[in-house]
């Protein structure tokens, strides 16, 4: 986890499955890795979820790996878009509908 520096009181369980979402696991996977079921595992994803103030499991993964400190709550969606933006800019150049998007 990149920043390992800020967890929002993650409980040891969560820290492992949040090494394991990083990976990229599925549901099922990081149960059997865990060893717990997976009605536990999407407890404690719910519970990670909660306290990153993400709401789902690709706004968590871009939070975690977002280099610097964390900033919980700040939706990573933004951040996303403006890089989507960028990236057609730079490939395409300024248009009239990039100007219109935002």
């Amino acid at each position: 986890m990149d920043n390992t520096e800020w967890t929002p009181g993650f409980t040891e369980a969560e820290k492992q499955v949040v090494d394991l979402l990083l990976k990229r696991k599925t549901n099922a996977e990081i149960a059997r890795e865990c060893g717990l079921s997976e009605g536990t595992i999407r407890i404690l994803i719910s519970s990670i979820y909660q306290k990153l103030r993400v709401r789902n499991r690709g706004e968590a993964i871009a939070l975690l790996e977002r280099p610097g400190p964390l900033q919980p709550g700040t939706y990573v969606v933004r951040d996303v878009l403006s890089q989507f933006r960028s990236g057609m800019r730079s490939k395409w150049g300024d248009t009239e509908s990039d100007s219109q998007l935002g």
